[in-house]
Formats: structure tokens, sequence, C-alpha cells
């Protein structure tokens, strides 16, 4: 049976959505093609109708997770007087560590360098992002070296924070602590 091309559209947009929520569930090599397939109500062969491999339908996903996590920064920006204070009680929170649809940032940053080079890449991007984001909030008087220094410093200790922080929660008062202290930490330094 032909498929429109409406819904091939929709079969590969399902595809990509069902691949992201597992691979943030159980990461890239704790689900397989077949799982994928079958949970976005596919085929295998439909899967290869829109992705060459997994790896392939991995740096996608990556891509549209990251997409949604920059349109929560920005959705952010002038909310309050304050961007950079937005975005660090929006990331580092308890929303955060314990949402299934939390940052890709933390739920891939420990596997993400043992993938290919395409995954590799779309992170590398997703993480230039938020970089970004970041440095845009800085004080517009830092030089442009001084500023990146810093948005780099907040990006990696506001990642590390969550991950470590969903790495612990079997011990919630630490997990609890990590985030509180880093937020803090990061509030109070600037």
């Amino acid at each position: 049976m032909k498929v429109s091309k409406e819904q091939n559209v929709r079969n590969r947009q399902t595809l990509i959505e069902t691949a992201a929520r597992l691979f943030r569930e159980r990461g890239f090599d704790g689900v397989g093609v077949m799982e994928i397939s079958k949970t976005a109500g596919l085929t295998q062969g439909a899967f290869y109708a829109h992705f060459k491999s997994k790896e392939a339908l991995a740096a996608e996903a990556n891509r549209y997770l990251q997409q949604g996590s920059q349109g929560h920064f920005l959705a952010l920006k002038g909310t309050s007087g304050d961007d950079l204070k937005a975005y660090i009680d929006f990331y580092i929170s308890k929303t955060n560590r314990d949402g299934a649809t939390g940052c890709p940032m933390a739920a891939y940053a420990g596997e993400v360098f043992r993938q290919g080079d395409e995954l590799q890449e779309t992170f590398t991007d997703g993480l230039e992002g938020m970089i970004s984001t970041v440095q845009a909030s800085l004080p517009a008087a830092l030089a442009p070296d001084e500023a990146r220094r810093r948005a780099l410093a907040i990006t990696a200790t506001m990642i590390g924070a969550v991950t470590l922080a969903r790495a612990s929660r079997s011990v919630q008062s630490l997990s609890d602590e990590i985030l509180a202290s880093v937020k803090q930490e990061l509030l109070g330094q600037r």
C-alpha cells in the first residue's frame, strides 16, 4: 500500500520523536531499530525508508531535542530582568532533573563521545547554541574572550550539575543538595 506524502512526513517525525524519548530514557545503545520502529507503530522497512542507519536517526533525534531545549531557553529571554538567572533557574531544577523530557545535554553527555561523528556533531552544535545563549545573557561590558570563558564555565557547570543530580537520585538529599549548591554558586558569582 502506497503511503501519502503527508503520512510519510508524519511517519518520519514519529520515528524521530519515539527515538528521542527512548534514547533519553535508555541511552543510544539501550534501544535498537526494531524496538524504535515497533514503539513508533511502524515496521523496520519504514524505518529504513527514512534513515540509512540508527546513527542517522540518533543524530536527527538529538537535533530535534536540541531545538526543543534551545526553544525553552529562548522563550525565557526577556521574561524577567535577568536572562541568565532565568536560564539557571530553569535548567538547574528538579523538573529538569526528574523529567523524561529534560535536557539532552545532561542525558547524553556521558555517552555521546562513544558514538559516531554525525551524532557528536549534532551534540556539539546544540552545546554551542547553549553556550551562545548563555554568553548573550552576560553583561555587554565583558570583553568577548572573557564572556566566552564565563559562558563555557557556566554552561559546563549547569550540565554537570543536572547530570550528577540525575545520577545521584537514589540519595535524594545529595541530589537536591547538588542542584541547590550549584545554583547558589552560579547566581552568587555573577
